[in-house]
């Protein structure tokens, strides 16, 4: 038996399984979603206390995933990797005869990621079969295969190339045409701060402690750090005296 309660904004569910009670956030504020994945753990739950094997539509699988996918995950998350890239992985598989999760075999991973070799980079491809992975996971804890076949499909390995830093000169010249414009003060706190892109655009003034001179990025609704875990970096004094006439009233 599971069952939700909300703790501040978001809501959680708790179950009991082995005589033991269990609970975690599910990280939504939408009640909807909290009982849609309410409905789909309960499912779960009773499938593996009772020891049964089941097997699943391919369209079912994708819709159990992804509906999973959006009650656990960041909006970003879903909406720009599993979303599309199970989607994908999905419709290659039918495009080969397959109807039931159970038919996957390792030949047709294989296939599959030969296929997008030919059509994307090899990051690109890691990406799309890290997602088809998780799908498989997610199958392999619903009892609906027996073995996740795309852990046993060799990677694809892509080539790393190092960062590429900036001369001081470089960023002297960078910052004499930024500080012409409004962009500055992102262009200094990507460079001072070291953020990527989508830390940059959910930064907001509280993470920002101009008293102890650092930022700290925390997770939010719709943005959440690598591995979710905050991150603390230290406010450079130039980076410092850009920000700090932002916060000011204008008179």
């Amino acid at each position: 038996m599971a069952f939700l309660k909300k703790r501040a904004a978001y809501w959680y569910i708790y179950w009991q399984q082995n005589g033991k009670k269990h609970g975690r956030s599910l990280r939504t504020k939408q009640k909807a979603t909290a009982e849609a994945y309410l409905k789909e753990f309960e499912y779960k739950l009773a499938k593996r206390e009772l020891g049964q094997a089941t097997d699943v539509t391919l369209d079912r699988l994708l819709e159990e995933y992804l509906s999973y996918s959006q009650a656990t995950k960041t909006t970003a998350t879903y909406k720009g990797n599993d979303l599309p890239r199970a989607t994908r992985f999905v419709n290659y598989l039918k495009s080969r005869g397959l109807e039931r999760a159970s038919q996957i075999a390792q030949a047709h991973v294989q296939g599959y990621q030969q296929q997008l070799m030919g059509e994307l980079s090899p990051r690109s491809v890691l990406h799309c079969m890290f997602t088809a992975s998780g799908m498989m996971s997610f199958a392999l804890s619903r009892n609906y295969v027996s073995a996740n076949v795309v852990r046993s499909v060799a990677k694809v390995k892509a080539e790393k190339n190092p960062p590429r830093y900036l001369s001081p000169d470089e960023w002297e010249r960078i910052k004499e045409v930024a500080r012409q414009t409004w962009l500055w003060p992102l262009v200094a706190t990507a460079y001072y701060a070291g953020f990527r892109n989508s830390e940059l655009r959910f930064l907001t003034w509280p993470e920002i402690d101009f008293d102890r001179n650092v930022i700290t990025l925390v997770n939010k609704e719709g943005f959440a750090l690598k591995n979710r875990q905050s991150r603390t970096v230290p406010l450079h004094r130039e980076l410092k005296d850009t920000l700090m006439p932002l916060t000011r009233p204008k008179g």
